[in-house]
């Protein structure tokens, strides 16, 4: 690219309004009962002066991405050049993004009826877009306060043909997100969204933060890089969407 020409990306990019859609890192925060605390401590060594910290981090750490191979099915077929995280392509880390605000029905589910629905209402389709992130206020309830667990419990997701449904009308969709803790609701048994995303190559991205300031934006520019993880089922990310001033 010639200088001109990055000079033009750049005022393109700084014309846009940027939000960040990712949790901040801090002890204490929500995390799956299965999975290992975030633990932030000193790395002190007297010949080194500089002031560090190591991490404790689990790959599903705060707001993150599910690589394929976090639910793989057959694991004799992994494949990590193909289903790692490492192995994620550049080109899928950004592109065309809407926000979804649709409430759950009485099963805590949203069904492909209620998808339709909201295509209807809002005239639009899900075939337009790159990725697809469903609103469900649980943002809200992000606390670092280790004694409030409402985060971890009761969480909704997607029913299977509402993921039936976004594979048959976007064969180019890249990911599928939320603000919970999970895209598939609170003890599902069948992991409808983990099992046909995930075996389509179709990121997941968990734990988003800031999708209320996103459900009346038509679109938006969303860009996520994970960390290059060899063997890795995820990666903690930094989230952005980019939009047009209005």
């Amino acid at each position: 690219m010639s200088v001109n020409g990055v000079a033009s990306a750049l005022s393109c990019l700084e014309k846009l309004s940027i939000i960040d859609l990712s949790h901040t890192l801090i002890e204490g925060i929500p995390h799956f009962p299965t999975h290992t605390a975030y633990r932030h401590l000193p790395c002190v060594n007297p010949l080194d002066p500089a002031l560090m910290f190591s991490l404790e981090l689990h790959e599903h750490t705060g707001t993150h991405v599910d690589a394929p191979m976090h639910y793989l099915k057959d694991i004799s077929k992994l494949d990590i050049s193909k289903h790692a995280v490492s192995a994620i392509r550049v080109k899928d880390m950004f592109g065309t993004c809407k926000v979804l605000d649709i409430k759950p029905g009485e099963d805590n589910l949203i069904s492909k009826t209620s998808l339709i629905a909201w295509e209807n209402q809002n005239y639009t389709s899900i075939s337009d877009y790159d990725f697809l992130f469903f609103y469900f206020g649980w943002e809200h309830k992000w606390s670092a306060d280790q004694s409030n667990v409402v985060f971890t419990k009761k969480w909704p997701g997607l029913s299977r043909d509402c993921c039936e449904y976004i594979l048959e009308m976007n064969p180019r969709i890249k990911g599928v997100g939320t603000d919970c803790l999970g895209l598939d609701k609170w003890k599902s048994s069948d992991i409808p969204a983990h099992d046909l995303f995930l075996q389509n190559n179709i990121l997941i991205y968990e734990n988003l933060n800031n999708l209320s300031k996103l459900t009346e934006v038509d679109q938006f520019l969303f860009m996520a890089f994970p960390l290059k993880i060899f063997m890795g089922s995820g990666s903690p990310i930094r989230a952005i969407a980019f939009l047009e001033e209005r």
